[in-house]
């Protein structure tokens, strides 16, 4: 119980944080390019309806080819960063979510759900996959980026033993299983000053 109430009250730090860095946070290279290095890995053929978790303040959906077109949903805990996302993206949807699932949407709304640098920062990956599995349409996608604990000290940065669940693509697989999904395919995206790898796996639901 302890424990559980201590990762509610981090969320809620993080939140926080977040809504003092909303107002330059486009600001950082690495944030953009991290974005559109996730939008370039996604296959969009059939996609109608898409969802970004962790979305910031929305680069993931902006970086999106043909976004007018299509039904972009993005959550956050941050109602900074979604007061900067719901100005740079007005054609799309912005909701302000609590620290736990489930989301707020309906059981297969989704074609696409992304998620960059976000997943370990929440209480349990395991529940945020298995909620993000519920969304999903029959044929959908999950696109996770996470920085790698392969390519990088697994002690650095916020919340190290939620990173080692995540950031190889054999520790994301482990995970992934019992939220009924499967790796298709990964990559590494290096970003060099401040040195920082990221992995970006795709999940498919298992048959």
């Amino acid at each position: 119980m302890d424990a559980d109430r201590n990762d509610l009250e981090d969320v809620r730090d993080v939140a926080s944080q977040f809504d003092e860095r909303a107002s330059h946070y486009d600001d950082s290279q690495m944030h953009r390019e991290l974005a559109a290095q996730v939008a370039g890995f996604v296959h969009l053929d059939g996609v109608g309806r898409a969802l970004d978790v962790a979305t910031g303040t929305g680069l993931v959906l902006r970086a999106l080819p043909d976004s007018t077109e299509r039904g972009l949903v993005g959550v956050d805990v941050s109602a900074g960063m979604l007061d900067v996302a719901k100005r740079e993206t007005p054609s799309a949807e912005f909701v302000l979510v609590g620290p736990e699932p489930p989301l707020p949407f309906a059981d297969g709304s989704f074609d696409l759900i992304t998620c960059a640098t976000g997943l370990h920062l929440m209480p349990s990956p395991l529940a945020a996959l298995q909620d993000w599995r519920r969304l999903l349409t029959p044929d959908g996608r999950i696109v996770v980026a996470t920085f790698s604990t392969a390519a990088r000290n697994p002690g650095h940065g916020r919340h190290p033993n939620r990173l080692s669940l995540i950031g190889t693509p054999e520790a994301m697989s482990d995970l992934a299983a019992p939220a009924g999904l499967r790796a298709v395919r990964t990559e590494l995206w290096t970003y060099a000053e401040p040195f920082d790898v990221c992995l970006l796996i795709e999940l498919a639901a298992v048959a």
